[in-house]
């Protein structure tokens, strides 16, 4: 039996030859070698859990030769995920003064894209792109360890480090530009369940609208203006218990709050469990805290306290008095 070919140093010259030409040695060799540092701001750690999955076994970011560092000096792309406030401007500013150029900028999550629902929080600073020039914007509140992956891969793939270097790479240019829903359409169709119109800033418009309207009003941010249900936060006031849907349109860096005030003696509100799944545990935690009944919920029972306090008793819920303000 004949031995088979061994590679030798010809075979190499001549796939080297092939490639270098074609590509560049540092294009060659930055595409298959970054190097990523990591940026927490003040997030909830659901980015953080998920980047750090990326690492795993299951999805062996180091099959594409990405590595973690812990040095910003080491890296070539600097990933920032969570909300940007006062403590953590001045280190995002100087780590990103630090970093070697050319230097990659991923946003990760809405937080790191927008400033999801933080937005009107009197220690926001803004999102990334407000502080350091973004490259790339990989929304999700979480995104999916499948996500961050490819869009750090389409990034390095869509120009070399020598494009880097003229600003040449955009992955989603329209983040902040684009804008929101067609406030006169939709006054139009819900007529008088639009109650108010607030435009808070740039980014984030908040509609008050009539309880019953929810779902409908929902489901038409969903289907035809291309929202993405976030999550959902409420609070009891004198007004009566107040519950924000926040959604976002992901593709043009805005956030939309749905705002609705429930009757203090009999908060209740249409579940939009039946249309978006994830909204299921949270108004299971909203109806556990405050009381508030969530129709046709598919199943309301305990998420937080498991029977840690007595029935009937809602932590967050108030007792006003005439002379509260």
């Amino acid at each position: 039996m004949d031995e088979p070919d061994s590679c030798n140093c010809t075979d190499i010259d001549r796939i080297w030859l092939l490639i270098i030409p074609a590509v560049g040695f540092k294009d060659y060799c930055f595409k298959r070698s970054l190097w990523v540092f990591h940026f927490g701001g003040a997030s909830c750690n659901n980015c953080d859990i998920e980047i750090l999955d990326c690492l795993t076994p299951r999805h062996d970011l180091e099959r594409f030769g990405i590595l973690l560092v812990g040095s910003i000096r080491h890296a070539d792309v600097l990933l920032v995920n969570g909300v940007i406030n006062r403590h953590d401007k001045e280190r995002l500013l100087e780590i990103y003064r630090q970093a070697p150029r050319p230097i990659l900028v991923v946003a990760v999550g809405a937080c790191g894209c927008t400033g999801g629902m933080f937005t009107e929080s009197y220690t926001f600073e803004g999102p990334v792109d407000k502080l350091i020039p973004v490259d790339a914007y990989i929304p999700g509140c979480p995104p999916k360890p499948e996500a961050i992956i490819a869009g750090i891969i389409k990034l390095v793939n869509k120009n070399g480090k020598e494009e880097m270097k003229k600003g040449a790479i955009e992955i989603n240019p329209v983040i902040g530009q684009t804008r929101g829903p067609d406030i006169n359409i939709i006054r139009e169709k819900f007529g008088s369940g639009i109650l108010e119109v607030a435009v808070k800033n740039e980014r984030r418009i908040v509609i008050s609208i009539d309880s019953a309207l929810l779902p409908e009003i929902a489901e038409h941010l969903y289907r035809t203006e291309n929202y993405r249900f976030i999550i959902a936060s409420a609070l009891h006031t004198k007004r009566g218990f107040e519950i924000h849907y926040h959604f976002s349109k992901d593709t043009a860096g805005l956030i939309l709050n749905l705002h609705v005030i429930l009757d203090n003696n009999k908060p209740e509100i249409e579940s939009l469990s039946n249309i978006f799944n994830a909204s299921n545990w949270i108004e299971r935690e909203m109806h556990e805290l405050f009381g508030i009944n969530f129709l046709n919920h598919p199943n309301q029972e305990k998420l937080i306290s498991e029977g840690n306090w007595a029935e009937g008793i809602y932590p967050m819920k108030k007792t006003f008095t005439d002379t509260d303000e």
